[in-house]
């Protein structure tokens, strides 16, 4: 049998939430996978200079695993963008509750066009 340590008053996480302190984009793009967002971060730098270009933030998904996380962040940028892109590293199951909330922020925005794109990390 093994005994572990536990204190009063249940799970106490030490990091907190994450608030990733974007600003609102046209275009999201989300993904687990560091190289991705670093390419294209690196390929939208070529081009900024244009006027016509809509705004585009970069976000890795895994830090917004907590649903307080989530929410800070569906409400501060997604509420304000036009388009969703989510690449979706391992599957739905890494991901169910981003996942779900996603849809409905879809659905919660059909008079205004929203667009959501899920598309496979590894295919």
């Amino acid at each position: 049998m093994h005994l572990l340590a536990a204190k009063p008053g249940g799970f106490v996480d030490e990091e907190g939430i994450v608030d990733l302190a974007q600003t609102p984009g046209d275009i999201v793009v989300l993904s687990a996978a560091d190289s991705t967002l670093a390419a294209l971060s690196h390929s939208l730098s070529y081009l900024n200079d244009q006027t016509q270009m809509p705004t585009v933030r970069l976000a890795n998904w895994m830090q917004l695993l907590k649903p307080a996380a989530y929410d800070l962040y569906e409400h501060k940028v997604l509420d304000h963008a036009r388009v969703v892109v989510v690449s979706l590293l391992g599957g739905a199951s890494y991901w169910e509750y981003g996942l779900e909330r996603l849809q409905a922020w879809q659905k919660a925005g059909s008079s205004s066009k929203r667009t959501l794109i899920i598309v496979p990390g590894d295919d």
